[in-house]
């Protein structure tokens, strides 16, 4: 006798799992194009930063 536990989901429900997937990748993709967004302005006002000192510290000489 074999024993089967597989969950049989009714055919509306079965759409569920790759919607969620692609959600999951949407996600993944808007947090990232963020995360690059955010180091991106970090650098530029790392440099911005940079800058200026470099200007105050050569007024001072």
């Amino acid at each position: 006798m074999q024993h089967s536990r597989a969950v049989r989901l009714p055919p509306s429900w079965r759409q569920l799992g790759p919607i969620i997937a692609v959600s999951g990748l949407f996600t993944f993709g808007w947090t990232s194009s963020v995360l690059v967004y955010v180091m991106t302005q970090f650098g530029t006002l790392d440099t911005h930063h940079a800058e200026r000192k470099k200007i105050a510290d050569s007024s001072d000489a």
